[in-house]
């Protein structure tokens, strides 16, 4: 079959599941042959508000550097009106193992608050993946806030539950990088490691 072939044959599955469980299932096959992967189809986007051609998510381009595994579901995600989310994804390759594309899914939980037992079910179901997911990544997210969620991928860590230690952790292996010596860095940092900007400052004068 070919790549094309391929990718049309997820869009079919996309639509079909977003067509079932409307109106509270967004689907989307993202298109990772080029350079840049972007949004091949969408249905259902009132969940994130994408349409075809937009660039992909910081999780999708993290993926398409081969940093995320080929298959993840039910991690908990926020869409970007802060609505609560449960997202899955699954990457699509060719004979030759190449990764062409990837299926997603996000699953609005808005409506199920209600069902306390439903909700319950799904916030107990495993999960690899452990971070939000910017989904306008190219025109919002700084190189500095990308490498970040990098390092905390990395560590397998969650930046709203880290112990003073992980913080530290992640601290040290910037530094290592040589990504806080752009302007704003220490602001930044304390901003997505929940601590305050002289808390840095005391661990990096520690550091010296």
């Amino acid at each position: 079959m070919s790549d094309e072939s391929l990718l049309e044959r997820y869009t079919d599955i996309a639509e079909l599941i977003s067509t079932i469980f409307r109106p509270f299932v967004e689907t989307l096959v993202v298109d990772h042959r080029g350079d840049a992967p972007v949004v091949r189809s969408i249905f259902n986007n009132v969940i994130t508000g994408r349409k075809p051609g937009h660039t992909t998510s910081d999780i999708g381009i993290l993926r398409h550097e081969g940093k995320i595994p080929d298959k993840f579901f039910n991690y908990k995600n926020t869409g970007p009106k802060n609505e609560p989310l449960k997202s899955s994804g699954l990457a699509i390759r060719n004979e030759a193992g190449d990764l062409i594309g990837v299926l997603a899914v996000h699953l609005s939980l808005s409506a199920f608050e209600e069902f306390s037992t439903l909700l319950t079910i799904l916030m107990d179901r495993a999960e690899n993946l452990s971070m939000k997911e910017n989904f306008f990544f190219k025109e919002s997210e700084t190189d500095l806030r990308q490498k970040i969620k990098e390092v905390l991928i990395h560590f397998h860590l969650h930046s709203k539950k880290l112990s003073k230690q992980e913080k530290s952790k992640v601290v040290e292996k910037l530094i290592e990088q040589g990504a806080l010596k752009q302007k704003g860095a220490i602001t930044i940092l304390a901003s997505e490691l929940g601590v305050s900007r002289q808390w840095v400052y005391m661990y990096l004068k520690k550091l010296k």
